[in-house]
């Protein structure tokens, strides 16, 4: 079934001419500074999944850290409500000397949840995302994608009511990041989620947003806001083929134009 509009939907994240820059180092004439993220606005609207896709370096990672109140941007602002977010990063960063259920179960012990109820909680996420076998097994028993299933399921678990993703599935392979694809958008829609996804790839984001907004190599400034506007569920037929083509033609414009 097909989600609705994303204008129609309210606005939980508005970015307001947001820039950021960093102190490289001082020199004769004072600090020497790195400008990363230029004149950013836009909206992140209710049970939207928005993708946010740029060259490499070019201060993805950054924007969503500043997202999710991680770091402060140089001017501007970000206005909304950020007090239920939960991160998904690249590595799925396990305690080693934790099982799957312990890792999960982390995520609520840092919320003060009781032992008992979290418990139940946590076998169920994992149940959810696959893993309802594996509650015993320590990282090093787990492929990368089954790391990256708890990792998820620890996110989860704290009820967010937005889900910041920064490259979760890039070092997957084809088959397991598809898998992936398909158990995030089950999630996405069973807990409604609104979601914010860093990605470099193209067939990922047509796969799975509602919008992707464009971003300039740095200092990042938007180079276009882009509709998916293809029905859900979706798969590999003509009409995501030509939404992959327009969608390259963008890529192959900001990229010549950086």
């Amino acid at each position: 079934m097909s989600a609705p509009a994303s204008v129609d939907r309210d606005v939980v994240l508005k970015l307001d001419r947001l820039r950021k820059e960093f102190v490289e180092g001082r020199d004769g004439r004072g600090d020497r500074r790195l400008e990363v993220l230029d004149d950013l606005s836009f909206e992140v609207r209710q049970g939207e999944f928005l993708s946010v896709i740029g060259p490499s370096g070019c201060g993805k990672t950054t924007l969503l850290q500043i997202l999710g109140g991680l770091d402060e941007p140089s001017a501007g602002s970000v206005r909304g409500s950020r007090e239920s977010m939960a991160f998904v990063f690249q590595r799925p960063l396990l305690l080693p000397w934790r099982n799957v259920l312990g890792n999960a179960l982390f995520s609520m012990e840092c919320q003060g949840r009781c032992a008992a109820d979290a418990r139940g909680e946590a076998e169920e996420m994992l149940r959810k995302v696959g893993l309802g076998q594996f509650l015993d097994y320590l990282p090093h028993q787990l492929s990368e994608g089954m790391k990256q299933r708890v990792n998820l399921a620890r996110a989860l678990l704290v009820k967010p009511r937005i889900l910041l993703m920064d490259e979760p599935f890039a070092s997957l392979d084809v088959d397991t990041r598809a898998s992936m694809h398909h158990e995030l958008l089950k999630l996405w829609r069973e807990q409604e989620l609104t979601v914010v996804f860093v990605s470099h790839n193209l067939e990922e984001v047509v796969f799975l947003s509602d919008r992707v907004v464009f971003l300039s190599d740095k200092p990042s400034r938007i180079r276009q806001v882009v509709e998916i506007d293809l029905p859900r569920p979706r798969g590999v037929g003509a009409d995501a083929k030509v939404a992959l083509v327009r969608l390259s033609d963008s890529f192959v414009e900001f990229m010549q134009s950086r």
